[in-house]
């Protein structure tokens, strides 16, 4: 399970993040939902072990270190890919496992994240919602137990957002825990069962997913 327990954040005077505890489970799937500045990414930094909180803890099953690390896969909002690279090559250069096994990992992920065709296009040439799923492949490579989003359908087509969440969803129900950042919450609606929302560094809702677009409904009528 990975949980974050009083995770605090501050950034001079402001708090970003102000006590916020979550849990995932494997197999699970949380949107993280608020108005831009709520503290969503600094949340999803924390809990990917690429930002230090001020007070609180992370846990990630009982790991540590390098292990600890590797067991995240973290798909910032802007994409982190190398424009003059092919879809294989950035996918090699992120990749950590042993040769025969990146190559293995590498052809099941084009495979199924449909870029198998263009794996030797130079990124430059995709679209944005193909650049979205290389980005998604390269989190992907490394076998991680969790996959952290932040807002991974921006600049995608509704045919790229559409293959993306079948492909979260297949890969949440083989086990794989998701958080995922979003403005969105009904386009998770089909795959999320929890629901998180911050509004200025405060924890405003944080439940059942079902019960969060119950109350969504109660105020919309």
């Amino acid at each position: 399970m990975l949980i974050g327990h009083g995770l605090t954040k501050r950034y001079g005077d402001r708090y970003a993040l102000r006590n916020a505890a979550i849990e995932l489970s494997s197999g699970s799937a949380l949107m993280l939902l608020g108005r831009n500045g709520s503290g969503k990414t600094t949340l999803l930094n924390i809990l990917a072990l690429a930002m230090r909180a001020d007070s609180g803890t992370v846990q990630i099953d009982e790991l540590s270190g390098r292990a600890a690390r590797e067991a995240i896969g973290f798909v910032p909002q802007e994409i982190a890919l190398f424009e003059e690279l092919s879809v294989e090559e950035n996918l090699r250069v992120w990749c950590t496992l042993p040769r025969a096994a990146a190559k293995e990992r590498l052809d099941a992920l084009l495979e199924r994240l449909d870029l198998y065709s263009m794996r030797k296009k130079l990124l430059r040439r995709l679209s944005g919602g193909q650049k979205r799923r290389v980005n998604l492949a390269v989190a992907l490579m490394g076998c991680p137990r969790y996959l952290l989003l932040d807002e991974p359908f921006v600049g995608a087509d509704e045919d790229s957002e559409g293959r993306m969440l079948e492909l979260l969803a297949g890969y949440r129900d083989s086990g794989l825990g998701l958080i995922i950042v979003s403005h969105q919450p009904r386009t998770l609606r089909t795959i999320a069962d929890r629901a998180m929302v911050l509004e200025r560094g405060e924890t405003t809702f944080y439940g059942a997913a079902e019960d969060y677009f119950a109350a969504l409904e109660d105020r919309e009528l």
